[in-house]
């Protein structure tokens, strides 16, 4: 009886995960962003797999938008025909469903080696391919396109891609802006000073709309939005309540004060608000009354 044969199911779960776990680990040991990219390595690496028991003809480029323009150019090499070239580049329709990144093949990789199981797509490793700086590849038959990793990856505490002082994603020619998982304008991040507010009017996605305002911040919005004052209490904590147009939902009104730590925010309110203090007492869930002898307030 062999070794596998006489393991209980739990120890046979146990060892699966201890195998998945150490492989986990050599991947995530392995990960250096700047000091191991090497295009030369990553074309080598690519360059020994197999496709239908040939070598396949491997391609390797910078950025993600390099793909099609790498993969277009391949295909119109390799056509005899213009209709056999028109009949390949259909085959560019499917690049999303034959496009696999690092995570995922580290993912099937730790699963296979942990669980012992044979496949011949996981067989050809792709972790000295990781090694040299590999993201993702598109595999179209015998052509096998690499991407290379970013020069520069930046996330927050959450590992949400995230940077306010410059790109959260460089490519070799190519910059990404983002704030806490949202893709952003450039000169959101790079001269907030000098973006116009009032751009804010335009921005229909929701989640764009939220990184407009965190960033550039609603004080500068509603300024620039021209907010109509509607009441101003004495006690610049309790602040100022304003009325504004947004886009799809007019009337919204907002209260402008100092909090805690000094700074101003704005805060959105229930449109019937009719004070300041009113409004500030229906976020605290209090009276007027508490709300006037609360003496700090964030």
């Amino acid at each position: 009886m062999t070794k596998k044969e006489n393991e209980t199911e739990k120890e046979l779960e146990a060892r699966y995960e201890e195998a998945s776990k150490r492989e986990v680990d050599k991947w995530a040991a392995a990960f250096n962003l700047p000091e191991n990219r090497s295009k030369e390595v990553l074309l080598a690496e690519l360059s020994k797999r197999v496709y239908k028991g040939e070598l396949v003809h491997a391609i390797v480029v910078d950025t993600p938008r390099e793909v099609i323009p790498a993969a277009k150019k391949a295909i119109e090499e390799a056509g005899d025909t213009p209709e056999q070239v028109a009949a390949n580049l259909k085959v560019l329709e499917g690049v999303a469903d034959c496009c696999w990144d690092y995570w995922r093949i580290a993912l099937y990789s730790s699963l296979a080696v942990g669980c012992e199981i044979s496949d011949p797509h996981l067989d050809q490793s792709f972790f000295e391919a990781f090694k040299a700086g590999f993201q993702s590849i598109v595999q179209l038959g015998g052509l096998v396109i690499g991407v290379m990793l970013p020069e520069l990856i930046a996330t927050d505490s959450e590992g949400r891609l995230h940077s306010m002082s410059g790109p959260a994603i460089q490519y070799k020619d190519e910059k990404q802006y983002w704030y806490e998982g949202v893709r952003v304008e450039e000169e959101w991040i790079e001269s907030p000073d000098t973006v116009d507010a009032s751009q804010f009017l335009n921005i229909q996605n929701a989640e764009k709309r939220i990184a407009f305002c965190n960033i550039i911040t609603w004080e500068r919005i509603l300024s620039d939005l021209s907010a109509e004052e509607i009441d101003k209490d004495w006690d610049n904590k309790i602040g100022t309540l304003l009325r504004v147009d947004l886009p799809e939902a007019p009337g919204s009104m907002f209260v402008r004060a100092k909090c805690g730590t000094g700074r101003m925010v704005c805060m959105s309110v229930p449109d019937d608000m009719k004070t300041a203090i009113q409004a500030q007492a229906w976020m605290y869930s209090v009276s007027e009354d508490v709300m006037r002898s609360m003496s700090i307030r964030t």
